[in-house]
């Protein structure tokens, strides 16, 4: 069954991929993924909001991990421009930097149904895995070069390993809760502070079994010394301290203002991008109450994460497509849905709720990756600046620019419904693909109110706006990108049938 559905996922991420090459913070992972492949070292040659390393060169600010995963696409990609078909580069860049995201995500896939198995039966954790994989964020970013793929995959099977562990505190369990700690903060560093509280989950579930105890900790800390030699020496090689990790000060936000945003905002509301997520919190209270041990270890990983993010200055972890900071905790927040799916055979509304809701998901994800979300953000930031004008104060300290609330040029995207990104999205679907021009298309524009308002130096950007798949790409290589596509398809069409026939036996 994981073998089905790794392939049916796998299948489709890649079919339905992306064109746009690694951009912002996927820039310096790829490129030192690219570097260890061509020149064997770490150093970069963009500098992207890190500080220059002890040596004077530059390198990236994220964990050695986002970049190793990057290195198998890379390598193919060289090898295959440099050796076989050297025109094809700038056609193999998109399908390269983002075979680990697909392949991630399709693995995030299977850890989900493994753990949805353990509240409902086949058919309902199959349904479930469905629901996830396509109607939230996993999905977008099963399609991104950033690292949320990475994360989500870590957190899916830091997940499982509590489970197990909870349910069978063995030295292999501990093992393996030590290898998939180790991933997890390895992904980014923010992940420690799922540590203490599920330790002391375990630890409460082991009170009266002191040996025991004992045993499962050395364990898992003796599995988590690579993982923290490997943080230590990056960060020496890269800013001459194992203690340094380039960062600085985090925080500086408001945790309200950040907690708000992130649930409830109109432009990051996690309800608005993955719906799905929004019946998954409410069957968390079943999920409590018949594991309150799985429950309340599945908040001890996740709220205090979530807690550091809302803190942040950039809660809203721009520019990206909806909330990518919780990208990591959307299969966590669907594992009711398996319970709930199952129930919904005896009860007919809320097999029309959920399917609602994966509809609504399905739609979003599709939207947003219709188009690559840089375009409607710059769209969006014109049309702020001109309709409700430049902020007359001055900016922070060391800021470029005038200043704005939150000391954020997005703000309005984040708050105002009229500039929401998905309506807009759905604004330029309707318009960009059909050649219409700017002209025509600000008439109904989301930002409009009587047809009145003009915002020139949005022009560019849309004139710009071109659907976001892969094949389109390959438009001058039509038989090439058909062997291509064919593969995709068969792996999906393979994963499916072998899926469908285990799901039915």
């Amino acid at each position: 069954m994981g073998i089905a559905i790794f392939l049916a996922f796998f299948g489709f991420y890649l079919l339905a991929g992306s064109r746009t090459r690694p951009w912002a913070d996927a820039t310096p992972m790829w490129q030192v993924a690219e570097n260890l492949v061509t020149k064997h070292t770490i150093a970069i040659s963009s500098q992207w909001i890190a500080p220059l390393g002890a040596d004077g060169k530059i390198y990236c600010l994220y964990p050695l991990l986002t970049s190793l995963v990057q290195v198998p696409g890379a390598a193919l990609r060289y090898i295959i421009t440099t050796r076989f078909a050297p025109h094809t580069d700038e056609l193999l860049f998109p399908l390269a930097s983002h075979l680990a995201p697909g392949l991630l995500g399709a693995l995030t896939c299977v850890l989900f149904y493994r753990t949805a198995r353990r509240f409902a039966g086949v058919r309902a954790a199959s349904l479930a895995t469905l629901v996830m994989g396509l109607g939230t964020g996993v999905f977008y970013y099963a399609r991104s070069a950033y690292s949320e793929a990475l994360q989500t995959f870590c957190f899916a099977g830091f997940v499982l390993a509590i489970f197990n562990a909870l349910d069978d505190p063995s030295a292999p369990a501990a093992r393996r809760l030590g290898i998939w700690t180790g991933l997890l903060f390895n992904s980014k560093i923010v992940y420690l502070a799922s540590v203490p509280g599920v330790a002391a989950v375990i630890a409460w579930r082991l009170r009266r079994e002191p040996r025991r105890l004992l045993v499962f900790f050395a364990w898992a800390g003796a599995m988590l010394i690579p993982a923290f030699a490997v943080v230590l020496l990056y960060n020496w090689a890269r800013w001459g301290s194992p203690l340094v990790n380039g960062y600085g000060p985090i925080g500086g936000g408001s945790f309200w203002r950040g907690f708000w945003g992130l649930l409830f905002s109109p432009g990051k509301s996690i309800f608005l991008y993955s719906p799905p997520v929004a019946v998954g919190v409410v069957g968390l209270y079943g999920l409590f109450r018949r594991h309150p041990a799985h429950g309340v270890a599945l908040a001890a990983a996740i709220l205090p994460v979530f807690v550091v993010y809302a803190s942040y200055m950039w809660w809203d972890g721009d520019w990206g497509w909806g909330p990518r900071y919780l990208t990591f905790a959307l299969p966590a927040l669907c594992l009711p849905l398996a319970a709930l799916i199952e129930a919904a055979s005896a009860r007919r509304r809320l097999a029309w709720l959920i399917g609602a809701a994966f509809a609504a998901g399905l739609a979003v994800q599709v939207i947003g990756s219709s188009l690559y979300w840089g375009h409607w953000f710059r769209i969006a930031s014109a049309a702020s600046v001109n309709w409700l004008g430049q902020p007359r104060c001055a900016p922070a300290p060391g800021a470029a620019g005038p200043c704005y609330p939150d000391d954020k040029p997005l703000y309005a995207v984040h708050w105002l419904p009229s500039l929401q990104p998905i309506a807009g999205h759905i604004w330029l679907l309707r318009h960009a693909p059909f050649g219409d021009t700017f002209e025509e298309a600000e008439k109904d524009a989301p930002w409009q109110v009587d047809g009145k308002i003009h915002i020139p130096s949005a022009a560019e950007w849309y004139r710009g706006t071109v659907i976001d798949w892969w094949a389109l790409g390959w438009t001058a290589y039509l038989r090439a990108g058909a062997v291509v596509g064919a593969v995709m398809a068969g792996l999906l069409v393979w994963g499916a049938a072998l899926w469908w026939r285990r799901a039915r036996s």
